[in-house]
Formats: C-alpha cells, sequence, structure tokens
C-alpha cells in the first residue's frame, strides 16, 4: 500500500512538473514566438521604411534641397547679375593726336596724348569723366628767304581738357563689344608763337603766348575686348572739335587713335 501511494505521488509530481515544464516552456516560447514575430514585423517595418516610406522621404527631402539649392544658385547668379549690371571702371589711355583747322596752311602735328577716364556701367550703357593731355606741337611753320635775311614764324600748340563721355556697347555675346560714344567738354589751350629773323648783322627772336578755355564736341568709336571679368583692352577713334574763336566762327579739330586697359570693380 504505502508502494503503491509512493508510485501514485511521484507518478503526479512527474506529470505536475511535465505540466508546468510545458507552461513555462510554452509561455517562454510564446515570449520568444512573439518577440520574434515582433522583431519581424519591426525588421519588415524597417525594411519597409527603408524600401518605402523613408526612400519616399529621402527623395522628397533630396528633391527640396535640389529646389533649395537651385533657389540659392539662382539667388547668387542674379546676385551676380545685379553686380555686374552696375560697376566701377578705371580706364588709363594712350595714344597719337593730330590737330588741324583754324587756318588752311596749318599743318596738322601729331603728337602723343596721354588721358584716363573713371566711370561706371549700368548694362550696355557707360558714363565717365575723362582728363587728356596732349603734349606740345608745332601747330604752323613759315620760313621766308629773301638775299641775306631768313626768316621763319611758327606756332605750337597744346592743351589739356576734360570731359563728360558717354558710350553704348553692343552686346555681341563675345569677348569683342563694338562701341559707340560722345561727350562734351572744356578745353584749356595754349598756342606759343615764335618769329627768327637772322640777318647780315646778327640775329633776333621774338616769342609770346596766348591761351584760352573752349568748348569740346566729341564722338567716337570703338571696340573692346573682354581679358578676363574685370580687365577689357580697348582701342578707338575720336573727332573732337575745339572752339578757339566763337565770334569769328573758326576752332581747332582734334583726330585722335587711342588705346586703353579698362579695369572694373
Amino acid at each position: 500500500m504505502r508502494k503503491t501511494f509512493l508510485a501514485t505521488v511521484a507518478i503526479a509530481c512527474f506529470f505536475a512538473f511535465s505540466a508546468e515544464a510545458q507552461y513555462y516552456g510554452a509561455q517562454q516560447y510564446g515570449q520568444s514566438g512573439a518577440a520574434t514575430g515582433y522583431y519581424g514585423r519591426t525588421s519588415q517595418g524597417a525594411r519597409y521604411n527603408n524600401s518605402g516610406y523613408n526612400r519616399g522621404s529621402y527623395s522628397r527631402t533630396s528633391a527640396q534641397g535640389q529646389r533649395y539649392s537651385r533657389g540659392s544658385y539662382g539667388s547668387r547668379v542674379q546676385s551676380r547679375q545685379k553686380q555686374k549690371a552696375l560697376s566701377f571702371y578705371v580706364t588709363p589711355r594712350v595714344g597719337f593726336g593730330g590737330t588741324y583747322g583754324w587756318v588752311s596752311e596749318i599743318d596738322t602735328p601729331y603728337v602723343p596724348v596721354f588721358g584716363g577716364a573713371v566711370g561706371l556701367k549700368f548694362h550696355n550703357f557707360r558714363g565717365e569723366v575723362e582728363f587728356n593731355y596732349r603734349l606740345e606741337g608745332e601747330l604752323y611753320s613759315e620760313s621766308v628767304d629773301v638775299g641775306s635775311v631768313s626768316a621763319k614764324y611758327e606756332l605750337n600748340y597744346n592743351q589739356y581738357d576734360f570731359a563728360l563721355n558717354g558710350y553704348y556697347d553692343f552686346d555681341l555675346k563675345s569677348k569683342w563689344t563694338p562701341f559707340i560714344g560722345a561727350g562734351l567738354g572744356l578745353a584749356k589751350w595754349k598756342i606759343s608763337e615764335k618769329a627768327t629773323v637772322d640777318t647780315a648783322f646778327g640775329s633776333g627772336t621774338s616769342e609770346d603766348e596766348f591761351s584760352d578755355t573752349g568748348f569740346i564736341v566729341a564722338v567716337m568709336g570703338g571696340v573692346s575686348y573682354q581679358m578676363t571679368d574685370h580687365i577689357a583692352f580697348e582701342g578707338m577713334a575720336r573727332y573732337r572739335y575745339l572752339s578757339v574763336d566763337a565770334d569769328a566762327g573758326s576752332g581747332l579739330s582734334n583726330v585722335d587713335a587711342m588705346i586703353g586697359a579698362r579695369f572694373s570693380f
């Protein structure tokens, strides 16, 4: 009887232990399964996010970034265009010029001409203040020989002037840009008069000079070559009429060929 009871208790304990083990095993497995399922769903979600939502968001973000970048770049380009639309420049110039007129016998002295200008450029238009200095040259000369008497008469001329010039640049979408211009200004001119007489009894010289201020009316044309964004070389020809004696209706004309370098800022 005792053996039977012990055997019954042992069998009951075995089944109870087995049931408990199965219960805990099933619970742990369920938790593992839930965790596995959750992990699986999470992985699928991550994969879904990576393949769908994240990539979509990345695409949208990239598109917005591109639009933002393009917009910023466009703003910078417009800003640069605005900066280029209005610029300040300095132009030193050098060349040769001739002066003629006043009387039909006047020779045409071709002398060095030095100048420079500061100005503003707005799109195709330029406005500048220009200064020029024309070295002294022989304006008129005449010699007379009568027997032992020799006489020579000559006029020398030089001037410096200021002018306000306006130009229009023809945009050819290339580095070469032809232009035309006109100007108004004032010139301070000086004429030196010299007479020399040589005779058998000796020689003598008389000198005199007179100067005045006259108005300048100018027209010019030329072409420039854009070497860099800030440096352009130019060459131009110009004609300028200078009033010497407005009452008499007479004047002088300057015909110049000039080259220069334009530095823009």
